[in-house]
């Protein structure tokens, strides 16, 4: 942990929090001076805690860690303002390795600390319904499988580029981006030669329909591909669904992409509690083609909380995976329980396969409340369990490993 920076963030914290409580931002100005001068300051934070004990050689690890966010939005001006936000990580407690560093004798959990810029962009509305936004930022499609922002992370991610809204037609929202550069949850930065973004979605009362295509040209490597496809997903009654089909083939320098995914979800309220059940089945390697590879997605959200199957980003789970689960939620006392069971298993089995047959099963636990305090300040609470269960099936060529893991994130923003 770096006490010094730790201090001079609790510093300034201070100093911003006695400015924002007499600032006030109305909707336009008349100049830039106005602009800035009527600025919102915005302050988030967040207190993360993760414990990880995995069935090998290492000792467990954990993190304890405080990310700060700072905000500054401007008034508009001509239809324009800037936002910039400023995201600082301090390991309270580090004992843990991670990409790059850590303590080596011990498991892995992926949260790094320092600092950089996770936001800074220019917003112009004055074309008729449309939103452009040119600079750094958060792009979130539709479930975050293929396009987010790793919000779990303490260190999120955020894209270098431009982003474009329109809403001219009645109930489309028509999003098109160009990204050159990804800000990772290690605290690096991704360079590509472009990554074009293409995502329609039309929403009614009973169906909310998607189609997208996102058009990968990394700088190195065999990464490039155009993964397409659509996303259906709504409310019938008591029932609700959620259905994404996604093909990925060759794009530019790609080589060996032909692979698909698809997820399927449904569930109802019964009484107090909403019962569903999904299956998720993503290609891997075959001969000559590679794994289906989901991009940069918001992985911990999907496959269970132990993060066993991240590789999916960037292609590396080369068996595939099929995901059969269920889970129930309910509330208790204004918390939110979800209790979640996975099995896990391959989609390219036989002779060649990597590994063949059951990966292991999972079962997940969250709670999560939230606490209006005031009308802009409001404190949120997730805790997440995980106990994987590795199959001694085909012995050693298994890639999982049984694990328990626990996680808090405590987050304040005013």
């Amino acid at each position: 942990m770096n006490k010094s920076l730790f201090m001079v963030t609790l510093g300034v914290l201070t100093s911003f929090l006695l400015v924002a409580q007499e600032t006030k931002q109305e909707d336009t100005a008349t100049s830039v001076f106005e602009a800035a001068r009527k600025s919102r300051l915005s302050v988030n934070l967040r207190f993360g805690y993760e414990y990880s004990t995995l069935d090998n050689t290492l000792s467990p690890g954990q993190n304890l860690s405080l990310r700060t966010r700072i905000g500054f939005e401007t008034a508009k001006y001509q239809d324009t303002k800037l936002f910039v936000q400023s995201q600082l990580v301090n390991n309270l407690i580090e004992e843990h390795t991670f990409t790059g560093g850590g303590d080596v004798s011990r498991d892995g959990i992926g949260d790094v600390d320092g600092m950089r810029i996770h936001q800074a962009y220019l917003e112009n509305t004055s074309l008729h319904k449309t939103l452009v936004r040119a600079g750094r930022q958060e792009i979130i499609l539709d479930d975050a499988r293929l396009i987010g922002n790793i919000g779990w992370r303490q260190f999120a991610q955020s894209f270098d580029g431009a982003l474009l809204t329109n809403t001219c037609v009645d109930n489309v929202v028509l999003s098109l981006a160009w990204v050159d550069s990804i800000n990772t949850i290690n605290n690096t930065t991704v360079d590509l030669k472009n990554l074009g973004i293409i995502n329609a979605k039309y929403s009614s009362d009973l169906i909310n329909l998607s189609l997208f295509s996102y058009l990968l040209d990394a700088k190195t490597g065999n990464r490039d591909s155009i993964t397409y496809g659509t996303r259906a997903d709504g409310n019938v009654g008591l029932f609700d669904y959620d259905i994404t089909l996604a093909q990925q083939e060759d794009f530019a320098n790609g080589n060996g992409h032909n692979g698909y995914m698809t997820n399927y979800y449904g569930g109802g309220n019964v009484g107090q509690f909403h019962i569903g059940a999904g299956y998720s089945r993503i290609s891997g390697a075959r001969g000559t083609n590679g794994a289906f590879d989901t991009l940069f997605s918001t992985a911990h959200k999907f496959n269970g909380w132990a993060d066993q199957f991240l590789a999916t980003n960037g292609g590396g789970l080369t068996a595939g995976l099929q995901d059969s689960y269920i889970d129930v939620t309910t509330k208790v006392m204004d918390t939110v329980v979800l209790l979640r069971y996975h099995s896990f298993r391959t989609t390219e089995d036989g002779p060649g396969a990597t590994h063949s047959g059951d990966y292991g099963d999972e079962l997940d636990l969250m709670l999560k409340r939230s606490f209006k305090i005031a009308d802009s300040n409001s404190f949120d609470l997730i805790i997440q369990f995980a106990l994987y269960n590795e199959t001694n099936q085909n012995g050693g060529t298994n890639p999982t490993a049984d694990e328990f893991l626990t996680s808090i994130r405590m987050q304040y923003t005013f």
